[in-house]
């Protein structure tokens, strides 16, 4: 009799176990923050030359050390697709892109389904032109040496006393709307996050800027104030359309790529890391990366 009651008791404490650890691994796989994650974005999200480049085409840049990758790893991400490639815009998760050489990305969105629980969305630097703008001033600024208190990139946007950029920019907002609206429709079960871009140049703006990009103070004022208004543009689209803005600007002041190769996460126009220039390189990723996690396991 005793012998019977022993064997119950086993059997009963190994079946509680059981129960327990099937309902540990519901609860972890029902667990959004890990659930299935699809990465959308440009170069800012693909991180073009940080090694190691993985993907397909090979020409869109995605790198393994890249934030969403980063972030699937941290996260234990149950599936993670990364859709992102340099230079894509706001068309582009819609339509196919065929980046520099060969190859063609499909329409970003084709990664999206019912069963994705996050979704990270890093756009709208291309749609305004933002940093081809940035290159031509870094260009003309080392062909015309202008004095330090003349800001001619800033000068050069002025169009009848309208800023081109800044409209540009203001137009960036409607159209990463529409995005957001057409990844709820996709992946409604998702959590979306848009991220913001990183702090190029220094604030407040000094004359750091002078050597390795060729920037006068002026312009770095007017540059950074331009990239600051894209990522309002980005956090007012994600507030009005149920998604969460990841601030990645705040976390990298002092480190942008008018500071030394050790300090940096944002490379010059001669990087001194492995990165794109005025990209992120592995530093910046990795910061990029513990904002976005960040957000992700607060929502």
């Amino acid at each position: 009799m005793r012998g019977t009651r022993v064997r119950i008791l086993v059997v009963g404490i190994a079946s509680g176990a059981l129960a327990l650890s099937a309902l540990a691994t519901t609860h972890a796989a029902a667990d959004p923050a890990n659930g299935p994650y699809v990465a959308l974005g440009d170069s800012y999200t693909a991180g073009p030359f940080i090694p190691d480049l993985t993907g397909d085409p090979i020409t869109c840049g995605r790198s393994t050390g890249n934030y969403p990758s980063l972030v699937a790893r941290e996260l234990g991400s149950t599936s993670f697709t990364d859709a992102s490639c340099s230079g894509a815009t706001t068309e582009h998760m819609t339509h196919a892109q065929k980046p520099v050489l060969f190859g063609t990305n499909q329409p970003q969105f084709d990664r999206l389904n019912k069963d994705v629980r996050v979704v990270t969305l890093g756009i709208g630097g291309n749609d305004a032109d933002l940093i081809d703008t940035v290159s031509a001033c870094i260009a003309n600024g080392a062909v015309d040496s202008p004095g330090p208190d003349e800001a001619p990139c800033a000068d050069a946007q002025q169009v009848d006393g309208r800023d081109r950029l800044a409209a540009r920019i203001d137009a960036v907002g409607p159209k990463v709307a529409e995005v957001l609206r057409g990844i709820h429709e996709r992946a409604p079960g998702a959590r979306v996050f848009v991220v913001g871009y990183p702090a190029v140049l220094p604030s407040p703006a000094d004359a750091s800027c002078r050597e390795p990009l060729s920037l006068t103070e002026g312009d770095v004022v007017y540059l950074t104030a331009r990239l600051r208004q894209l990522d309002g543009e980005l956090a007012d689209a994600a507030r009005a359309n149920e998604a969460t803005f990841v601030d990645t600007y705040t976390s990298g002041v002092g480190h942008d790529a008018c500071k030394p190769a050790t300090v940096r996460w944002v490379e010059p126009v001669l990087p001194g890391n492995a990165a794109f220039p005025l990209h992120p390189n592995a530093n910046g990723m990795a910061d990029t990366a513990a904002d976005v996690a960040r957000a992700i396991r607060a929502s």
